[in-house]
């Protein structure tokens, strides 16, 4: 409780709410890609070191001041993967963990943004989809790709979304 003064001079008693972390969300809130990977990491309570050391871990260059947007810009890929790669590095307290190489199904029904700017290997490191197990449920749909090969790319070969794509790899 603290004590402050209204317009009118008089004393008001308020309540001083304490900064807790929230859990972070699986779903990046509206405005996310406009804070700072700072700014999200005290917000939930994330180890900064651990997210930094997480972007390496995923080749992605980025600094603690920079917003996710940015990040996304100067890696060329979407912001919701740049959230991916924070909520899978270091979850808040209480949240499952995700490692590298393990496949676990998104839980979300909505594909991935910037996925056309992203190659096959890109897409598979980033939502720990395993490579070849994609290239092949890819070939059964009759399309054929390889790892290096931009999402953007097969989508107009094949005349499928860059979601239809995602959607058979994972």
């Amino acid at each position: 409780m603290g004590i402050i003064q209204n317009r009118l001079g008089k004393p008001v008693e308020t309540k001083v709410a304490l900064e807790k972390s929230q859990k972070m969300p699986v779903e990046p809130a509206s405005g996310t890609s406009r804070k700072t990977v700072e700014d999200i990491c005290k917000t939930y309570g994330l180890d900064i070191d651990t997210v930094m050391a997480g972007f390496v871990a995923h080749k992605i260059r980025a600094s603690a001041d920079m917003t996710l947007r940015t990040i996304a810009e100067q890696n060329n890929i979407g912001t919701e993967e740049i959230y991916a790669v924070i909520l899978k590095t270091s979850p808040a307290p209480g949240t499952a963990t995700v490692t590298p190489g393990e496949n676990k199904a998104q839980p979300n029904n909505r594909a991935p943004s910037g996925l056309g700017r992203m190659t096959l290997d890109d897409v598979c490191r980033t939502y720990n989809i395993d490579l070849n197990a994609a290239l092949e449920r890819l070939a059964g749909k009759g399309i054929t790709a390889l790892s290096g090969d931009k999402m953007s790319q097969i989508s107009d070969k094949y005349d499928i979304t860059r979601r239809g794509l995602y959607e058979i790899m994972k």
